[in-house]
């Protein structure tokens, strides 16, 4: 009777064991799935982390920049070819301004590596109210998933800014790369898990996807399912940039741990019952009962441990007072290398890479919570490790049982990409937001110890013309040398950065006197004294360099880093290859020059432009025979601003367009307008900037102000200076020769001033050639520019060209020209350039030159 009620005691334990011990090893397995679906996750995220710092590297940039502006071609010819997707893992690209106007998109196929159409589902995601297109400031990055008919894309979108990552924000870049097989396939391989992935609105959804998408939710962002007894499953959802569900990514594992502690535990209750039945049999032996009880007791012992010595995860039983290791198991040893005659003689400090204080500290927090600490391999390295503890009987006592998972990988990839998110992924520099940091720490140190600092910022001289001419590879390549040799010649604790382009940054710490950042700014000069090995080919380069100083010229590494720009541009302005401090008085100018950008913007529309107009006198006839339209600008003020100042500026900011364009309108209708007066034979000319003239739409835009104003082609005339005429021959031939097809006349202005070819004058269609005021006024104190003169007059009418001469304020002058065969003139001889109505006005009078005495009359 005793004997069967233990019999029965034992079975009912057992039964209660082996639900206990199952639910332990269930837990573990659901534990480690989600560990396994946030590695899945960290994977995607490194994916999309790192096509945002690809697309860092295009949208800040000032080629992009102007390219967004202009549209210009060239640029996609020049830096984005199609060889460039395949490097860079790209399905897509797209450059789409503010207003939702596609500037350039380009689709790839990288599984066939050939070009491919820019799918139709992708422009309902770029609209005006897009988050892809809508960026509100400079430091707006947007990265994510859309869930489109042809596949599930990642995509990143910046704005487009200069190399300083400054705007104001003209549109954006987009880019984007499918997560297709080939990409899941990659992640699988990078974690090494089994991951899959359903779109949400497949047409046809296994159960087991139905499932988890109906459970999961934001409370329960991963759910993990048993399959079957062989597989076990983690599912979560990833949502699309807009918030909303885009697929389902799911990590299944063979159920390695719960068949091991099946197993195990169906050995004991088998054994268990066994004893149970002998107990039945011999219960009349009292101590034979014991006896086999104690026995069983033992064997119960044995296969607990050969569950623990088959278990994945490291285990050891450590004594509660003085922490000496007592066993461990084989994932133990495995993990750290020792063997058992060294580790009975180890304690948890031996193992724990910490100090004494420390380890102790954390051996008391993992009887509570996970731990992630570095522990030391017998070989001196170290790994990372996640330590949990629970106190158990062992040998009738107290022990610590702890278990050690293995996250070195989780931990390396996670420091992989926080060094993504602060070193440039070209030079390996620290970034922006490296610098920040370093800045912030620095400053509060400066300011304990009452020293100062400095940020040298420095700029590569004509790194845009090495960039055109030689390619963006090169380019690339000559950054890293440059990165190269300014860590090894400043101090180990000063930090060098790159800002974007070829702008870097060195924060100088503990600086006593001026003269140290003098004495550093010349140490990286003479570090571009030697040239740069590029492809067993030389290269020649110099910077300018601008320096700011903390605290005296602020106190924020924003105010500093502008403040060493202004310093910097004011040494590549007076040459370059040399060192500027800041100075308030560059401040000033830089304010002036802002101040001028902004009033330019709103003069074309506030119509404060005006053109003068100044006559071409026929000297055979002394008649006014042409005009040439001058644009002024006029502030409400009634100041008037010279052309040399504001026409450069609207050169470098794109305003030259929209200007250009009004100039060419006016003078048209204003030409139109004299005709109507009775001034049938009036030519009247006006000039084309090189960017007018690099414009795709310039021909239909000519063609449109003649149609528009209803001026007669022949006697409109456009003015080119030589420098657009030493482009690309091929293309500039073709080009003329369209203008020329609309009917106009072309001259070359300020003729001899640059690169002055008869090759050209042959292979380009020119009309006139304009003799620059600078050869004129040598005419008779000079013989060599009489020469000059009389050479170009002669070349010209080989060519049967006419001439005119600019610039014409003195008599010998004008007899000088009308005897070697000039015929036409412009100066203030005759008259200056005046308004439509004073010009007006020289008409009705009839002035004109005397011809036989050369007087005005």
């Amino acid at each position: 009777m005793i004997g069967a009620s233990l019999s029965v005691l034992f079975l009912v334990l057992l039964i209660a064991s082996r639900l206990i011990l199952l639910d332990s090893f269930v837990e573990i397995e659901n534990n480690n799935m989600q560990k396994n679906v946030d590695r899945a996750l960290n994977a995607l995220n490194g994916e999309l982390s790192h096509l945002s710092t690809v697309n860092g590297d295009y949208a800040g940039w000032d080629e992009s920049y102007k390219f967004i502006q202009d549209g210009n071609k060239e640029f996609i010819e020049a830096n984005l070819p199609d060889t460039v997707f395949p490097q860079l893992r790209l399905n897509l690209l797209i450059y789409i301004k503010n207003n939702g106007d596609i500037v350039h998109a380009r689709g790839f196929d990288l599984h066939n590596e050939t070009p491919a159409p820019v799918p139709e589902s992708i422009l309902k995601h770029i609209t005006t109210e897009s988050p892809l297109v809508r960026h509100h400031n400079t430091e707006s990055i947007v990265r994510g998933i859309l869930r489109l008919p042809e596949g599930i894309m990642l995509v990143s979108s910046r704005p487009v800014l200069t190399n300083e990552y400054e705007g104001p924000i003209h549109g954006a870049l987009i880019i984007g790369r499918y997560l297709d097989s080939k990409e899941i396939e990659q992640l699988a391989q990078q974690t090494k898990l089994s991951i899959g992935v359903l779109r949400v609105d497949d047409r046809i959804i296994p159960d087991d996807f139905k499932d988890a998408m109906t459970r999961l939710s934001d409370a329960m962002p991963v759910l993990v399912s048993t399959l079957s007894k062989e597989v076990v499953a983690g599912y979560t959802i990833v949502k699309d940039v807009y918030g909303k569900r885009a697929f389902v990514i799911k990590v299944d594992a063979p159920r390695t741990i719960y068949k091991q502690g099946v197993h195990t535990i169906t050995y004991f209750i088998l054994w268990f019952l066994f004893a149970g039945f002998v107990f039945a049999v011999v219960s009349y032996l009292l101590f034979e009962k014991l006896v086999l009880s104690r026995r069983r007791g033992r064997e119960s012992e044995d296969r607990y441990r050969a569950v623990v010595e088959q278990a994945a995860e490291g285990i050891l039983f450590v004594n509660c007072d003085d922490k000496k290791i007592l066993e461990v198991n084989a994932a133990f040893k495995g993990l750290l290398g020792y063997e058992n005659s060294e580790i009975v003689n180890m304690t948890l400090h031996d193992m724990i890479a910490e100090d004494i204080e420390t380890t102790d500290l954390e051996i008391g927090r993992i009887i509570t919570e996970k731990r992630d600490l570095k522990l030391r391999h017998k070989d001196g390295s170290q790994l990372y490790a996640e330590l949990s503890a629970s106190i158990l009987s062992y040998d009738e006592k107290d022990v610590m049982c702890v278990v050690i998972h293995d996250i070195t990988a989780r931990k390396l990839f996670e420091e992989q990409l926080m060094y993504q998110a602060s070193h440039d992924s070209l030079t390996g520099l620290a970034n922006r937001n490296l610098l920040n940091d370093r800045f912030n720490h620095a400053a509060a140190y400066q300011k304990r110890k009452k020293n100062t600092l400095a940020v040298v910022l420095l700029d590569l001289d004509r790194f845009k013309v090495i960039n055109d001419a030689l390619g963006h590879g090169v380019g690339d390549s000559l950054l890293k040398l440059v990165s190269e040799r300014l860590t090894g010649g400043v101090r180990s604790y000063d930090t060098v950065a790159r800002l974007g382009g070829d702008k870097f940054v060195i924060l100088v710490t503990d600086v006593m006197d001026i003269n140290d950042i003098i004495t550093v700014a010349k140490n990286i000069l003479n570090l571009f004294a030697a040239p740069f090995t590029l492809n067993e080919n030389e290269l020649f380069a110099s910077t300018s360099i601008g320096i700011s100083i903390f605290p005296s010229d602020g106190e924020s590494v924003e105010h500093l880093l502008m403040k060493a720009d202004t310093a910097m541009y004011y040494c590549k302005g007076h040459g370059g290859n040399n060192y500027q401090f800041f100075a308030e008085e560059m401040n000033r100018k830089v304010k002036d020059r802002l101040s001028m950008e902004t009033n330019l913007r709103k003069a074309l529309e506030q119509q404060e432009f005006i053109l003068y107009y100044q006559p071409k006198v026929d000297l055979s006839t002394g008649d006014i025979c042409g005009m040439e339209a001058l644009i002024r600008w006029q502030r409400p003020d009634g100041h008037m601003v010279s052309p040399a100042e504001f026409i450069p500026l609207a050169e470098e900011t794109g305003l030259i367009l929209p200007i250009g364009e009004w100039v060419l309108r006016t003078a048209c209708s204003d030409g139109r307008q004299l005709r109507d007066m009775g001034y049938p034979n009036l030519h009247i000319s006006a000039n084309l900037s090189a960017r007018q003239f690099a414009q795709e739409n310039l021909i239909e835009l000519i063609k449109g102000i003649l149609d528009e104003t209803g001026l007669d082609p022949m006697h409109f005339e456009l003015e080119l200076t030589e420098s657009i005429l030493m482009k690309d021959e091929e293309k500039l031939i073709k080009k003329l020769h369209a203008i020329k097809d609309t009917g106009v006349r072309l001259s070359i202005d300020d003729f001899g001033t640059g690169y002055s070819s008869l090759s050209y004058l042959k292979l380009f269609p020119i009309d006139v050639i304009k003799i620059d005021r600078s050869f004129v006024m040598e005419i008779t104190s000079n013989p060599d520019g009489a020469a000059i003169v009389q050479t170009i007059l002669a070349m010209a009418h080989t060519l049967k060209l006419r001439v005119v001469a600019e610039g014409v304020e003195k008599l010998e002058e004008l007899m000088f020209l009308r005897e070697h065969g000039c015929e036409e003139m412009q100066g203030y001889y005759f008259s200056k350039p005046v308004p439509l109505s004073e010009f007006e006005e020289l008409l009705r009078s009839g002035k004109k030159l005397q011809t036989n005495y050369i007087t005005v009359s």
